[in-house]
C-alpha cells in the first residue's frame, strides 16, 4: 500500500501509482471524507467521462428541461 508524508502547510503528495490508476491530474478538485469511527480518510475523485455535443441548433428552455429529464433517467439505469 503506497504511503505519503504530510509536509509543511499540511500538504500531501499522491503517490505516482495512485495517480496512474485513478487518472488524477493537476487542478482536479478532490473531496475528502473522514470517518472518526474507523479513522479512515476517503478521497473522492471526480468522474471525467462526461462528454458534450454540439447540437447545431438553438435550444429552448423547454428543450433544456426535456434534456435534463432524459439525462437523469439515463443516470438511474
Amino acid at each position: 500500500m503506497p504511503t505519503t508524508k504530510v509536509t509543511r502547510g499540511y500538504k500531501i503528495t499522491i503517490p505516482a501509482e495512485i495517480r496512474k490508476n485513478t487518472n488524477i491530474k493537476i487542478g482536479d478538485k478532490l473531496t475528502l471524507e473522514y470517518d472518526p469511527e474507523t479513522s479512515i480518510l476517503k478521497i473522492h475523485i471526480p468522474r471525467k467521462n462526461r462528454t458534450t455535443i454540439k447540437l447545431g441548433r438553438d435550444i429552448t428552455p423547454e428543450g433544456i428541461d426535456k434534456s435534463i429529464i432524459e439525462g437523469y433517467k439515463g443516470c438511474q439505469q
